[in-house]
């Protein structure tokens, strides 16, 4: 990796956990030093009463350079909906 040389990427992962089976139902790239993705500070808030996740960028995946906001309505059986 020739930008930050940690090679790290971080990603978040929505697992709905009823039914048999874990099944993922969201994934998002968070931040990573080759394709320049930041989070801002805080990055991540969870609202329990809305079920609302917010993701804040410094420099966001769809526009780098630019910071942005993604918020997530996340339902009972783990099913994302962006508002």
């Amino acid at each position: 990796m020739s930008y930050c040389q940690a090679g790290e990427e971080l990603f978040l992962r929505i697992i709905a956990v009823k039914g048999k089976q874990p099944k993922e139902t969201y994934h998002q790239k968070l931040a990573s030093c080759r394709q320049n993705i930041e989070l801002a500070d805080p990055g991540l808030t969870w609202s329990a009463d809305k079920k609302t996740l917010t993701i804040y960028w410094l420099s966001a995946p769809e526009s780098v350079g630019v910071s942005g906001t993604l918020s997530l309505n996340i339902g009972d059986n783990g099913q994302v909906k962006q508002p």
